[in-house]
């Protein structure tokens, strides 16, 4: 598992008991994490070069 605190304001606050995944969200050019339903359709990478 991994330590990292970078998580969107409020978040994590698993929704309806049903945000068991993670996802990283661009806000302000920033890279933040936030917690989404497992079985919500997103895109993702593979492989990424700040």
């Amino acid at each position: 598992m991994y330590n990292y605190r970078a998580w969107l304001s409020g978040q994590p606050d698993n929704h309806n008991s049903a945000e068991y995944c993670g996802e990283l969200s661009c806000i302000d050019k920033f890279l933040k994490w936030n917690d989404s339903n497992c079985k919500a359709e997103k895109q993702y990478i593979c492989k990424f070069k700040p």
